[in-house]
C-alpha cells in the first residue's frame, strides 16, 4: 500500500506506530514499513548500508536523516556525515576498528 499524506508528522506518527505494534499476518509473516523514496535518495541511502549494520552489531547509536545524512551517536559525541565513503573514513580509525574483516 502506498499512502499520500498531507503532513510531514502524519507520515512519521504513522511509520512509528506501525513499526512499534510490529504487526503480522495470519501465516507468521511480519508487515514492514517504510518511507517511499525516489530511485536517487534510495541508492543514496543504500551506500550506508554496509556502515550502518557494523555499527549496529557494535551496539552504536545511528540513523538516517533525509535525505541522505548519516547521525552517529558515540561517547556523548554526536556526529553527522553527508556521504558513506566520508563516515567510513571517519569512523575507520576509533568507532569501527577491528571491524574491516567482517
Amino acid at each position: 500500500m502506498i499512502f499520500k499524506l498531507l503532513h510531514y508528522t502524519d507520515r512519521q506518527s504513522i511509520l512509528e506506530g506501525a513499526r512499534k505494534a510490529r504487526p503480522t499476518l495470519s501465516d507468521g509473516t511480519q508487515l514492514l514499513f517504510f518511507a517511499d523514496y525516489s530511485p536517487g535518495t534510495t541508492q543514496e541511502r543504500q551506500g550506508y548500508r554496509e556502515i550502518c549494520a557494523k555499527l549496529r552489531r557494535k551496539g552504536i547509536d545511528s540513523f538516517l536523516i533525509y535525505p541522505a545524512i548519516l547521525r552517529v551517536n558515540y561517547k556523548g559525541t554526536r556526529m553527522s556525515f553527508n556521504s558513506a565513503e566520508e563516515a567510513k573514513d571517519a569512523l575507520k580509525s576509533s568507532v569501527l576498528e577491528g571491524m574491516e574483516d567482517e
